[in-house]
């Protein structure tokens, strides 16, 4: 058996016989089960995760006891994952799966509610002063860059899967 089933079997199994499913989704799991994955991945040609291997194995055949005995272990657990995942953002240019479709489109609202703000005001300097006009304007504007955004974030998002630069 290879390293990386080794690492998915143990968490698996452990996560199902001595953790509550509420923690298992709380404390995301499944990503660490694909950091293990990208990690293992990339350590035949970096140091850092060849390095990273052994802990990684030894943290899940002991999931359990990081995530229920004391807050301390759990806050190991927590720092030790987001520092594999930091080193995989930060060397190997990895981003998490689909993070740009909600932001783009979180963006665009803001953006578009602005635009459309301007625009009604624009208008308003040449013609009497209508709210409804300005309303109407902030919403159109603001589903306009809600939608523009969205599509935007999900063509970078399927981009990244393409290239396979997710964990």
């Amino acid at each position: 058996m290879d390293w990386f089933e080794e690492v998915k079997q143990n968490i698996e199994q452990i996560s199902e016989k001595k953790i509550k499913p509420k923690e298992v989704r709380f404390y995301n799991l499944g990503s660490f089960i694909t950091i293990a994955q990208r990690i293992g991945e990339f350590s035949g040609s970096c140091k850092e995760c060849e390095n990273s291997k052994a802990d990684i194995l030894e943290i899940s055949q002991t999931i359990d006891t990081y995530l229920n005995t004391s807050n301390q272990t759990r806050k190991a657990f927590e720092q030790k994952r987001d520092s594999y995942a930091n080193h995989l953002k930060k060397t190997h240019n990895l981003v998490k799966q689909n993070i740009y479709a909600p932001t783009y489109a979180f963006a665009g609202l803001l953006i578009g509610s602005i635009l459309g703000y301007g625009i009604a005001k624009t208008m308003l300097l040449f013609n009497d002063y209508n709210n409804d006009l300005v309303r109407v304007s902030i919403l159109i504007g603001w589903a306009i860059g809600l939608i523009a955004g969205r599509i935007l974030g999900v063509q970078k998002d399927n981009k990244i899967k393409k290239e396979k630069r997710f964990f």
